[in-house]
């Protein structure tokens, strides 16, 4: 019985040691067969020895790939819509592909192809619009630059969004990355989207945020742009950036300093906010300081804010902003009385200034804020509303701007009474913005309606008469002791008709009566045209933080995805 168990483990040693030569074997055979199989399949017609179909022996056959295409250019173009990387949205397409009875082993997707289809879809479609592109006679270039996640490395880069806009046009030229941010990489990246889509001759205004790096009288972008393109240009700086500044100011002379990136008192607004009853909000005619000072003013402004709302909004936090203020004044928005989260609380965002100074001054008592807190923030509550309101709601509007900026200055002279500091502080940023109110700029003030006809005649005749000063600076440096007094015609110059030549505008209709101006097409046509230009930078700030900065980026002539 013992010799039998020896017998039978002998041979299963054996049979072991058998099998795993038999394996080496194979595995060998399959190596040289493989690299063989070419001049085998080559020379297997002219063989007359027979093939023996053993497995072990033949090497295994490659599976086929799908050839059932469903990454159509609409996919992909859904795909892109929707945001999603390229790994994530083929997960998507294979799960819906096998729900409706399609294997994904009989399709062509993979991580791969999608990602390719994805980028010849950019490409066709950046040359698709180039080839569509009419551009208008009459163009503003605007440029603005954002941090963005980068195309191919995970650090984040400067890039420049380049835009023009016109009477029917408003289009993304690219947004091309600019390591340092200096005003020549600016002028080359500007430069080198303006050629590349061949509209040198169209560009007449320029339009920035009000940046050092873009207004620098040598060497800043602005004066860089318009000695590459040959030509003067009018300047048209962002009048929202401009609006931004002074508010920004305001709040740091009455609240004091940053320390930080954040705006440490806004803190206290959302570390509440769950606790805070919504029922339980205050209005003006709470404290004595904003019920004198608005009261007067109160209906005016909560019929300028209604109307503001009715118009349209293109962000949620500008219509907070105005059914904040309808709210303190004691009035109900057209959507009813609602307060939303409070938003973040970083320095840079303006509009939170303004939201979070509004809604902690509404539920002061909530909030537990100490006295002298609760002052400062109830002063600057009054200033936005009795004064920064207006002047933000119409920042956009061009033909307006002089007259808008020169009301300002007035208003702000009037809000002394009110808060000298407050005062003070909006005066020494806005005095150094006056871009609307040059010799150049004023010529605006020719198309604007809201004006009477004397007074619009007598800036024609300060255009046609008063000799301009030699070196007509880009914008205006006035003694504030002489505004009350001000009015426009008072601005106006020969040099005003530098505006008219740049933007090729036929002055003939200056001869007729300004009473008669809209019976004739040249002023109509005019009046057009100049209504268009883009006073604010919105338009290259969206296109880099917004859809850019999420979605596309365009580098040279192709679009490439800012996510994968």
């Amino acid at each position: 019985m013992e010799q039998l168990q020896k017998d039978k483990a002998r041979r299963q040693r054996e049979e072991r040691k058998i099998r795993k030569l038999v394996e080496e074997d194979a595995r060998r055979r399959k190596a040289e067969t493989e690299r063989e199989v070419v001049q085998l399949h080559m020379s297997s017609s002219e063989s007359d020895e027979e093939v023996v179909d053993d497995p072990l022996f033949m090497a295994s056959p490659k599976r086929k790939r799908g050839r059932k295409c469903i990454i159509t250019p609409e996919v992909v173009a859904a795909i892109d819509a929707a945001k999603l990387s390229s790994r994530c949205a083929t997960k998507i397409i294979a799960a819906v592909s096998e729900s409706v009875g399609v294997p994904v082993a009989d399709t062509n997707l993979n991580h791969s192809s999608l990602w390719h289809a994805r980028e010849r879809n950019r490409e066709e479609t950046s040359k698709r619009i180039k080839a569509s592109f009419t551009p208008d006679n009459v163009l503003t270039l605007h440029w603005d630059g954002k941090i963005v996640p980068s195309l191919s490395t995970k650090d984040s880069q400067d890039r420049q969004a380049i835009v023009v806009t016109g009477v029917t046009t408003s289009q993304l030229l690219g947004a091309v990355p600019v390591p340092n941010g200096k005003a020549n990489e600016i002028v080359a990246a500007v430069m080198g989207q303006v050629s590349a889509w061949g509209i040198t001759e169209q560009v007449k205004a320029l339009s920035f945020d009000t940046t050092s790096v873009n207004t620098g009288w040598k060497n800043g972008a602005a004066v860089g742009i318009e000695r590459a393109l040959g030509k003067d240009l009018l300047w048209l700086p962002c009048r929202h950036h401009v609006f931004e500044r002074v508010l920004e100011d305001v709040f740091h002379t009455v609240m004091g300093p940053s320390t930080g990136p954040e705006v440490g008192i806004f803190r206290v607004l959302q570390q509440k906010w769950a606790s805070v009853d919504h029922q339980k909000f205050i209005t003006y005619t709470t404290f004595t300081a904003s019920k004198r000072a608005l009261t007067a003013d109160r209906d005016s402004i909560i019929k300028f804010c209604e109307e503001q709302i009715t118009s349209g909004q293109p962000r949620d936090d500008y219509l907070e902003f105005l059914e904040l203020v309808i709210i303190f004044l004691g009035g109900i928005p057209p959507a009813g009385v609602r307060f939303r989260p409070p938003g973040p609380i970083h320095s840079a965002r303006w509009m939170a200034k303004a939201i979070y100074c509004l809604k902690m001054s509404l539920f002061r008592r909530e909030l537990g804020l100490s006295s002298a807190d609760a002052t400062n923030l109830l002063h600057i509550a009054i200033f936005i509303i009795k004064v920064y309101v207006k002047g933000w709601f119409l920042a956009p509007h061009s033909i307006s701007a002089p007259s808008n900026d020169l009301q300002f200055l007035k208003e702000r002279i009037l809000y002394e009474k009110v808060n000298m500091k407050v005062a003070k502080a909006a005066q020494n940023r806005f005095g150094c913005h006056l871009w609307y109110l040059s010799e150049e700029l004023v010529g605006f003030s020719v198309f604007d309606e809201s004006l009477d006809d004397a007074h619009r005649e007598e800036i024609v005749q300060g255009i046609l008469n008063r000799e301009g000063t030699d070196d007509s600076p880009k914008k205006r440096k006035l003694d504030m002791r002489d505004v009350p007094k001000l009015v426009l015609g008072g601005f106006s110059t020969q040099n005003t008709l530098k505006f008219f030549e740049i933007l090729g505008i036929n002055t003939a209709f200056f001869q007729e009566p300004v009473s008669n101006w809209k019976n004739l097409d040249t002023y109509s046509n005019a009046r057009i045209i100049v209504s268009k230009l883009a006073v604010i930078n919105d338009h290259a700030e969206r296109a880099v933080f917004g859809e850019t900065r999420e979605w596309f980026g365009i580098a040279g002539t192709l679009l490439y995805p800012f996510i994968y």
